[in-house]
């Protein structure tokens, strides 16, 4: 796995201090720590069991696990999410601050405020509902949503999927194209667009 670390300590305090420093809206899934797969481009194996970001070098560092592993990721209200679902993986999601509004199987959406965790068992449909606020930019960091989720037998896009239109066949993501990832089928539209 490459890695030559025993285990990786993620303080909310830390995380929370990194919000500004996520990825552009377009490509902003929230700030992954523990992968399946090293995205060579923005991630490098994690070093230093006490997590944090790296804004001048750009890089996240991330402790990997290889496929059918562990992948842990923190998000705020600004990441976006797709409905979707895996058939490998199980997903928990636990609210550290703000709420956390979640379609599960079409039904909601859910609201949990911090301290709440949802479990996602394999095969569930489930959508996090992306709201922005207006004036969003002068949030302190101790305001809004964050989120930790952690997905066990983790295959990454290999075990996503989505679907053009409400009914339409089941897709896998990694065989999707840009513009097709793109027009994937959201039951709750981004308020921002």
């Amino acid at each position: 796995m490459g890695s030559t670390i025993s285990h990786v300590i993620l303080r909310k305090r830390v995380v929370q201090s990194d919000w500004k420093l996520t990825l552009p809206e377009s490509e902003n899934n929230g700030r992954k720590h523990v992968v399946n797969e090293l995205w060579p481009k923005r991630e490098r194996p994690i070093v230093d069991p006490e997590w944090a970001p790296e804004p001048s070098s750009g890089f996240t560092p991330v402790l990997v696990t290889g496929d059918g592993g562990t992948e842990i990721a923190t998000f705020t209200e600004g990441a976006g999410q797709d409905r979707h679902k895996h058939l490998v993986s199980m997903e928990t999601y636990t609210v550290l601050a703000g709420t956390l509004k979640i379609f599960i199987d079409d039904q909601g959406p859910l609201d949990l405020t911090a301290g709440d965790e949802v479990v996602i068992l394999p095969g569930t449909v489930h959508e996090i509902v992306r709201e922005l606020a207006d004036g969003e930019e002068s949030r302190e960091p101790d305001q809004g949503l964050l989120v930790r989720v952690h997905a066990s037998q983790c295959h990454g896009d290999t075990d996503k999927y989505v679907q053009l239109e409400p009914s339409g066949e089941w897709l896998r993501w990694s065989e999707l194209s840009k513009a097709d990832r793109a027009r994937a089928y959201k039951k709750q539209p981004n308020p921002k667009s």
